[in-house]
């Protein structure tokens, strides 16, 4: 899969930002989907922090770097400590890709076309120089931190669990932009509850049908009991369904 960064985007960007820092963003962009940030590809992950690294080199910060389990993730900020005000959080890495050539970008007609072009080498791009810009100005009121971590398609355990529980870092506000409209906040989401159902079963020769009970048969009709009872299929348009409860 190659993501897409959309037209919309790129206008709204350059509407905001001004067209000098667009086009930093763009460019960095670009590089960042050039290094293959896959999982298990720690070179290439610790030459996109170096690279991140780099772009602050002519600013007044704090950098910090951890390492948990084998995996690497940076920490830049505004203040010397542990509690911020605001933070920052998205993640360099991607998932597989198929062919190498999809971590070669290609600018065309206000379309970015790359390997996690939109998740999320734009968000991590357009938060940098947000940074950047606070530090320029050396931002005062608030203690903001820019977190960047390399595990998030694996589950992120690595990372802000043992940030948190083990470095005791703590903040009053994040910010994730792990979204595809820079229109919208997302404020709250619905959650998810994960159930492993098991079903016992019981074997026995295909001419004695009715000696046998198939576990899968069990499963099946506990689901659509499930189903039917939390689910509500008035509220299953696409708006409605947002905030009812779906079962899958």
């Amino acid at each position: 899969m190659v993501e897409v960064f959309f037209v919309r985007e790129f206008i709204n960007l350059k509407n905001m930002m001004g067209a000098e820092i667009y086009q930093q963003i763009v460019n960095t962009t670009m590089d960042l989907i050039r290094f293959e940030t896959i999982n298990w590809n720690n070179e290439d992950i610790n030459k996109c922090l170096e690279y991140i690294k780099w772009l602050f080199a002519d600013k007044k910060c704090f950098i910090e770097e951890y390492e948990f389990n084998g995996t690497k993730s940076l920490i830049i900020k505004n203040f010397d400590g542990k509690e911020a005000d605001i933070i920052l959080n998205w993640h360099i890495d991607v998932v597989w890709a198929q062919e190498k050539k999809q971590f070669e970008p290609i600018l065309s007609e206000w379309r970015l076309y790359g390997r996690w072009a939109l998740d999320m080498k734009n968000w991590v791009s357009i938060m940098i120089y947000v940074m950047k810009t606070l530090l320029q100005q050396w931002f005062k009121d608030k203690k903001i931190m820019l977190i960047i971590n390399s595990d998030e398609e694996i589950g992120g355990f690595n990372w802000m669990n043992l940030l948190i529980n083990k470095e005791w870092y703590r903040w009053k506000f994040v910010i994730i932009p792990d979204w595809w409209n820079l229109q919208e906040i997302i404020y709250a989401e619905k959650w998810i509850i994960q159930l492993k159902i098991k079903a016992n079963g019981k074997a026995c020769h295909a001419s004695k049908r009715r000696l046998w009970q198939n576990a899968i048969e069990k499963i099946y009709d506990f689901y659509l009991e499930l189903k039917n009872k939390l689910e509500n299929k008035e509220n299953l348009n696409e708006e409605k369904q947002r905030w009812s409860t779906t079962v899958n």
